[in-house]
């Protein structure tokens, strides 16, 4: 393929240059032909357009020094000049031709640089043909006479291509890692655990904020991982958790619609032209074959706007801990008194045990409620991110009532009625709500969502503890019901050790600030 497409005239070379700009920026679009209902006669017609495209971007190619080499396991944009190497995994149930566009834009932005997109069958990432992929390339280096390629080759991951890199660092040696819309699992059958501050090889993950997908709590989760190396706001080159403003999952491919994904903000063009920058940046940072030294300056600064973006659900998460505090002084709502009410907050991390506790109050003099409190947190064995929360599925807390402590501390309680379970998840709500960027609240109240709250009753502490608290979407995919679970008691209970208490199933401020920043967007 690449000796015809050099036979082309260097006219006609310009010109599909030119139509692959517009391809790449969307003014020209081209879609899989309909050939029917049939899944395998639209990845044909998809393979054939792509096919022609190809063709087209190998004359292209020529011109800049680079040549297009398909060989069984990849397919390359190869420059001669032995500059460094980036093996790109694809995503799940994407055509490596889809990369394309990344691929172009990373070598105009670094000359020097050669691409190559390994192939995977059925477009299925797996372990198997991950390495074996990557292995073909390194060997076809050496084939060409480049010495010990591994060092300045970096492998770059998008999705679930992302997760099969993550070995191959280790296994083959390689200068390091990209991962796009993707993550570091924390299962040991994927990554061995590794965090990103003690990734053994520089390690960039470019991420984007309008990732339906691979959402923005799990991109938090490495960058606080990051911040452990990092002086401030400002992250360790060799090991970023960088945020691309308004680009979505399938950004960082073609931009064709994925399911479940959001709506981006960013086109392809624009997107691949930053994605290229940070690499090429990244890679120039930690020395990787020829690229020359750059200054750092747009890692910077893009750790700076990821520091903004993220800070939302670092804080909502801090707020996790405090929740059941917070919940009790609202409950209590005194004023007054010989002390300032101290209320204290005891985790348990045995549900068993939680069970059996109660909340107490010390007495007078020293105005101390101890409140139990549970957090339990979703399953996800296996540490996947499609619609998947990081946030407790909820936290439960077992606090005084009012009246309860009114009577304790011999103080008039409000004659205002004490908020219910619901009413205080709505006060949750509101502050998870201020601690987004104004951009981020701009957002959800474009998409029209919003949530609903309210407090289904129990009588007894065998139906608190067994139900559930419900975070779901109504019948109106726009509203979503936030249901709390709430046990109450008053002064006169029969059973001992019951009188007064206000037990509630609510929901955590991260959970919420998740919500806006994904199911919102829906």
């Amino acid at each position: 393929m690449a000796k015809s497409s050099e036979r082309r005239d260097r006219g006609t070379a310009a010109e599909l240059l030119h139509f692959c700009e517009l391809f790449d920026t969307g003014l020209v679009r081209i879609r899989p032909i309909d050939l029917g209902e049939g899944v395998a006669m639209k990845r044909l017609a998809f393979r054939w357009i792509f096919g022609v495209l190809l063709g087209m971007l190998g004359a292209s190619l020529a011109q800049a020094g680079h040549r297009l080499d398909e060989a069984p396991r990849f397919i390359g944009l190869v420059n001669e000049a032995q500059g460094p190497a980036v093996v790109l995994l694809p995503g799940a149930a994407l055509e490596g031709a889809a990369y394309m566009g990344l691929a172009y834009a990373i070598i105009k932005e670094q000359p020097q640089a050669s691409v190559f997109i390994v192939k995977f069958s059925h477009n299925f990432p797996n372990p198997i043909e991950a390495k074996a992929g990557t292995e073909a390339v390194l060997a076809s280096l050496e084939a060409r006479g480049w010495s010990e390629p591994e060092a300045s080759t970096y492998v770059m991951g998008h999705s679930l291509g992302g997760i099969f890199a993550q070995p191959l660092v280790k296994q083959l040696n390689l200068g390091g890692i990209v991962l796009l819309g993707s993550y570091l699992p924390r299962t040991l059958v994927l990554s061995d655990g590794m965090t990103l501050d003690k990734f053994p090889k520089p390690i960039l993950l470019l991420a984007g904020e309008l990732d339906g997908l691979t959402p923005l709590h799990f991109v938090a989760r490495d960058y606080r991982d990051a911040l452990q190396v990092a002086e401030g706001e400002v992250q360790n080159h060799a090991h970023l958790t960088l945020v691309l403003h308004g680009v979505n999952h399938s950004g960082f491919a073609d931009g064709r619609p994925l399911a479940d994904d959001l709506t981006a903000e960013v086109g392809p063009s624009m997107a691949h032209s930053r994605m290229a920058a940070v690499i090429t940046q990244f890679m120039a940072a930690n020395g990787a074959g020829n690229f020359a030294a750059g200054t750092g300056h747009l890692l910077d600064d893009l750790s700076r706007e990821t520091a903004k973006i993220l800070t939302p659900l670092l804080a909502a998460e801090a707020l996790d801990e405090g929740i059941c505090t917070d919940l009790q002084g609202a409950i209590a709502g005194l004023v007054g008194g010989s002390a300032p009410l101290a209320i204290q907050a005891e985790r348990y991390n045995n549900f068993f045990k939680f069970v059996r506790s109660k909340p107490t109050i010390a007495g007078i003099e020293s105005q101390r409620i101890s409140v139990p409190y549970y957090v339990e947190m979703p399953p996800n064995i296996l540490d996947v991110s499609r619609h998947q929360s990081l946030a407790p599925a909820t936290i439960a807390c077992k606090m005084k009532s009012r009246a309860a402590v009114a009577e304790a501390l011999e103080l008039t309680p409000p004659h205002d009625k004490a908020p219910s379970c619901g009413e205080l998840a709505r006060g949750t709500a509101e502050r998870a709500w201020s601690l987004l960027t104004p951009e981020q609240r701009q957002r959800v109240v474009a998409a029209g969502s919003k949530l609903s709250f309210a407090t289904q009753e129990h009588n007894n502490g065998i139906g608190w503890v067994s139900a559930f608290f419900k975070f779901k979407a109504s019948d109106d995919p726009k509203i979503w019901l936030v249901t709390s679970q709430q046990l109450s008691t008053g002064l006169t209970s029969v059973f001992p050790g019951t009188q007064g208490m206000q037990y509630c199933k609510t929901v955590a401020p991260s959970r919420l600030v998740e919500w806006y920043l994904r199911e919102a967007l829906r």
